[in-house]
Parts: structure tokens; C-alpha cells; sequence
């Protein structure tokens, strides 16, 4: 009621302006416009159709947001702009555009091209209180993201206002009914076109999801056309097309994609040399923050002399940060990076002691003590498992102590649940393994689930997250479709990428063997047969995306960057960088060591 209320001042101070025609001070025009955009009533108008919606969004809305006021004054230019002519009514009643000429001794030219800037002004600012309220639900932001786009949409600087006129909206309407008509031939099948057009159909293409087969079609057939034209192709688009090939852009780490792209864009003959410049130092800046990261990290794993410790254990301090980088490049997600990477180390470590090194006898009493997590029972374990355990209760305190001061202590009984919840999956696993008694397939994937790390990983990142709350995490202890989808597309290329490792020459059993003994296939039908299940969980996780909008874009995208690093990590046909350090040594120099020349 507060808005409508709010929202009849505004027009009847508007209806008082235009009818004594004395237009006020273009910035009281503004001010008023702010709500005249009907951004704020448009908004509450649908609140009850939002999961995410709490009382402190409310307030948060009430404080008038940069994200908010900006996106309302889009829609007023834009709508000033295209609905002059219509709203003058041939010039006998005065408009915004009026006020401003009135004001500022300018011709009606000249002012449309004022408001016209000032909507790109606008534009400017909405896209940088998006990034910025990554805390807010997606849901939420994207509401005024999507408002500013419509206005886009519907008014015009040169075809005018959509909305009154509908002849203006018919071809926008039959463009979105038709949009594959450009692909396709009178017969319904795709028909090759240029490669840029080819290029942008397969890149569109894997953001589909499991049920939609003309999309299918379309990867299927783009990939061909790609990979069978490649070779003719001039070097920018020659490399936009082998790292499409590689990794499509939607499941591309951001910030690695980037490194990639602006030596390529370089080459571009239409490129803009200052947005090149700035792309430039940008990511020389972030590098020189990506390398104190890392020296910060290092000190940290020196200390603790694992690697002398635990001979048995993967020492990957620096592939475990770039993980970290791919689930948050920006700089504000500093204690994220690090977190992420210490999470990558504990994990690593347990999986290398429950795979490659403990007995089934000490991996259950390890788990045991885990499940108590104190010193009580700890003198029973060996002596590698001691120093194991002393890691993870060092590495628990120092979380502990970190979620206390930047007010996430609610996290830390979550983060210990992860860490036992995955010592369990890991001797179930070896219980399994070691004796030879491969589960049904159904079982395995459950338990997958776990040992794909994906919770415990998310754990380990809480305190650098402004937007988790309690709510965060039991809605994470509902084991939400988006986490199992992304855990599993993880653990599906794992085990590709990592089967031979693990099977160590075939004495272990694995989960590919697993397939291969329940469906009575052979290892070539089972691996291409996880290939399958890993593209289905992909397309699971593409939907998830979309429908976990309630959920706010940080949190939210880990799960999506979980599943973008485990297609860096793991490769169907390059195997595990992250146990085989050179595999993933050009990314280590990209990121880390070499810099952009200016």
C-alpha cells in the first residue's frame, strides 16, 4: 500500500507541474522520477511470488538502493525519450524534455541526446551495483537488472514506445517465437552459416538443459561444422574456436577465459584500445594480488612441513589455489581464494590417506576419533594419522577463529559436520574398494555425492561470504539438486580422469569398474558412459542455475564454478592436473607468473 500511495503523489506533483505549466528544477523532475519509474511498486507487486523475500530486503528496498534508483531512471529516460512526441501532444502540453530545454537553453535535439547519455550513465551504474550487491538473492537483483532491460526493449531512441504502439513490439515478438529460423532450412534441419554465427549457436547450446533436444542438436551439429573448419580460420577466431572446442565459455573459468581472450582480442582490427588498456591492467592488478595470496598460503602450508610429514600426501599448495581463483576471481573474495585453497589441501590429504595409504582397520578408527573431534582417543592412531588429525584440528581452529570475527561463528558446527560427513564416504568407499565388493551403481553415486567434496568445500568459504546465514546453511543440509548436480558432474570426471591412477594397473577396483562389472560393459563403453552422466549432470546443473535464483549470485555460483574447475582440472582426454602438476602448468604461468605486457 506504501508504494501505491507513494506512487499517486508522484504522478499528481507531475499532473501539478504539466498542467500550470511551470516545469521545477530539472533535479526535482529527477527526484520525483525515482518513483514515477514504478521501479518500487513494480517490485512489491511480485514479492509474493519470491522464496528468498525477508523482512530486511524490505527495509533494504525502503533505503532506496543505488541498484534500484538507477535502474528506475533507465525507464524514466528512456520513456521521456520515446514518449515525447505522444505525451507533448503536438506541443501544447509541457514534458520532461520541455523542462530540461527550459532550464538549460537547449533545443530539443540536443536534450534527447542529453537524456539518451544519461540513460548509458545509468546503464553504467546498474552494471556496477550488480556486481555489488552479489549479496542480495539473485532472484531479487535480477528483478531490477530485467526492469532496465524491458525499458531497453520497449522504448526506443529512434522507434519511440512499444507499449502504446504494438506494430513497434510484433517483430520483437516474432524474432523470439522463430529464434532458431536463421539456423535451420525449410526441412527443420541446421544449416551451416558463418562461423561467428556457428560459434555463438554452440556456445548458446551448452547452456541447455536435459530436455531440450534442439539445442542438442545444435552442439552436436555446431561441433562438427567447428572442428571441421578450424584449420582455414584467420588466428583470433582460429583461438576463439580451439578454446571453445576445449571448453565451451559457459563452463570456462571466468578469470582463466579472460587471460585467454585478451591477447586474442589484441589481434581484433575493430578492438577499442582503451577498453583493451584497462582489460590489461586489470588483471595485471589482480595478478599482483593472486601471488600475496599465494605467498600468504605457502608460509602457511611450509609450516605445517607436511610434505616431509606425509610422503604419502599430493603437495599441490599451488594447484589448490587456483581453485580458489576459479570460484572467485574479484578481489573482495580474498579470505574466499584462501579458504577455498586450504579446503582443496584438507581434502586432498584425507582422500590420499583413506585411498593410498591407511588399512581398513585405521581408516574406520580414524573416522571413529573424527566423529568425536577431540585429543581423547587420538593416542591410538598410528603416527601418520596423529599428524593427519592434528592438521584438520589446527585447521578447525584457525576457521573457527576466523567465522568469530567476521560474525559467521554460526558456520563452524557446519564445516566440522562436512569434514566427518566426508570421512564417512571415504571409508565407505575403501570398505568397498579393499574388499573387492563394488556396490549397485545407485549406491555408489550417493555416496558420491559426499566424496565429490562439494559441502565441505562450500564450508570452508562461509566466513568470506556476506550473504550466508543460518537459513544458507540448512537449506545446504536439504542437499539442494544444484549441489548434488554439480558434486556428481565433478565426481563423474574425477573418476574419468582419474581411473588409471587409481586403479593402479588394475589391482584396485574403482568406480568405473564398478559400472563395467554391474552392466557388463567394457572400461572404454564404461568411461564413455560417464562421459554421458557428466553432460546429463551439466545440463541439470544449467537448470538449477536458473531456478535457484532465491539464492544469492556468491553463493550460488560456487556450485557453478565447482563444476567450471573440475572441467579445468580433470580432462576426459588429458587426465588429473591436479596430481600431475605439468598438466596444469600453463595455467599456473598465465595466472600467476607471466603478466599482460601493456
Amino acid at each position: 500500500m506504501d508504494e501505491v500511495q507513494q506512487l499517486g503523489r508522484a504522478y499528481h506533483q507531475e499532473l501539478k507541474w504539466v498542467m500550470e505549466r511551470q516545469l521545477p528544477p530539472f533535479e526535482d523532475y529527477v527526484k520525483n522520477s525515482e518513483i514515477t519509474s514504478c521501479i518500487f511498486i513494480m517490485f512489491a507487486a511480485i514479492i509474493p511470488g519470491f522464496k528468498s523475500l525477508t523482512q530486511e530486503t524490505i527495509d533494504w528496498m525502503k533505503s532506496d538502493p543505488k541498484i534500484a534508483t538507477s535502474t528506475g531512471m533507465i525507464g524514466r529516460y528512456w520513456d521521456d525519450i520515446g514518449s515525447h512526441h505522444r505525451e507533448s501532444k503536438g506541443g501544447q502540453v509541457l514534458t520532461a524534455i520541455d523542462s530540461y530545454m527550459k532550464q538549460h537553453g537547449v533545443t530539443k535535439q540536443e536534450r534527447l541526446s542529453e537524456f539518451a547519455q544519461q540513460v548509458e550513465e545509468a546503464w553504467m551504474d546498474v552494471n556496477k551495483e550488480w556486481v555489488e550487491t552479489a549479496f542480495v538473492p539473485r532472484e531479487i537483483a535480477l528483478q531490477f537488472l530485467s526492469y532496465a532491460r524491458m525499458c531497453d526493449a520497449s522504448y526506443n531512441h529512434n522507434n519511440g514506445d512499444a507499449y502504446t504502439d504494438p506494430q513497434m513490439g510484433k517483430t520483437t515478438a516474432i524474432a523470439l517465437f522463430n529464434v532458431f529460423n536463421k539456423f535451420v532450412n525449410k526441412d527443420g534441419m541446421f544449416e551451416e552459416g558463418d562461423v561467428e554465427g556457428m560459434l555463438s549457436l554452440y556456445e548458446a547450446a551448452h547452456v541447455r538443459f536435459r530436455d531440450e533436444k534442439i539445442l542438442q542438436e545444435a552442439a552436436d551439429f555446431t561441433r562438427r561444422y567447428l572442428k571441421r573448419n578450424k584449420a582455414e580460420l584467420k588466428s583470433g577466431l582460429k583461438d576463439r574456436v580451439k578454446r571453445a572446442l576445449e571448453r565451451p565459455l559457459h563452463r570456462d573459468s571466468s578469470i582463466f577465459y579472460a587471460r585467454i581472450f585478451i591477447p586474442i582480442y589484441e589481434t581484433d582490427p575493430s578492438r577499442n584500445e582503451l577498453l583493451l588498456k584497462l582489460a590489461k591492467f586489470n588483471f595485471n592488478f589482480l595478478q599482483k594480488l593472486y601471488r600475496k595470496e599465494l605467498s600468504q598460503l605457502s608460509r602457511w602450508w611450509k609450516e605445517l612441513d607436511l610434505k616431509s610429514k606425509l610422503a604419502y600426501a599430493r603437495d599441490r599448495v599451488v594447484e589448490a589455489y587456483v581453485w580458489g581463483v576459479g570460484y572467485h576471481y574479484e578481489p573482495e573474495y580474498s579470505y574466499v581464494r584462501i579458504g577455498l585453497a586450504k579446503a582443496v589441501l584438507v581434502v586432498g590429504v584425507m582422500d590420499d590417506t583413506y585411498d593410498n595409504y591407511a588399512t581398513i582397520n585405521e581408516a574406520q578408527l580414524f573416522t571413529h576419533i573424527l566423529e568425536r573431534w577431540n585429543m581423547d582417543e587420538v593416542d591410538r592412531l598410528p603416527e601418520y594419522m596423529k599428524i593427519v588429525y592434528h592438521f584438520m584440528l589446527s585447521t578447525c581452529d584457525d576457521y573457527e577463529s576466523d567465522a568469530l570475527k567476521l560474525g559467521q561463528a554460526f558456520a563452524t558446527p557446519y564445516f566440522k559436520e562436512t569434514v566427518q560427513q566426508l570421512g564417512r564416504a571415504y571409508s565407505q568407499e575403501l570398505k568397498w574398494v579393499m574388499g573387492r565388493q563394488m556396490p549397485p551403481f545407485k549406491d555408489y553415486v550417493k555416496n558420491s555425492e559426499i566424496t565429490s567434496a562439494i559441502y565441505s568445500m562450500f564450508a570452508f568459504t562461509i566466513p568470506g561470504l556476506k550473504s550466508v546465514s543460518q537459513e544458507t546453511i540448512d537449506w545446504l543440509k536439504s542437499e539442494p539438486k544444484i549441489a548434488i548436480s554439480s558434486g556428481l558432474a565433478g565426481r563423474y570426471l574425477d573418476d574419468i580422469g582419474s581411473h588409471e591412477r587409481e586403479s593402479k594397473g588394475g589391482q584396485m577396483l574403482t568406480a568405473v569398474d564398478c559400472y563395467m562389472k554391474q552392466h557388463g560393459v567394457t572400461k572404454q563403453e564404461a568411461l564413455s558412459k560417464f562421459a554421458q552422466l557428466y553432460e546429463e549432470e551439466w545440463m541439470d546443473l544449467n537448470r538449477e542455475w536458473v531456478e535457484t535464483a532465491f539464492v544469492p549470485t556468491e553463493i550460488a555460483i560456487e556450485f557453478l564454478n565447482y563444476a567450471r574447475m573440475i572441467d579445468a582440472t580433470y580432462s576426459i582426454n588429458s587426465g588429473d592436473a591436479y596430481t600431475d602438476p605439468q598438466k596444469g602448468k600453463s595455467t599456473v604461468v598465465a595466472l600467476f607468473i607471466d603478466p599482460i605486457l601493456i
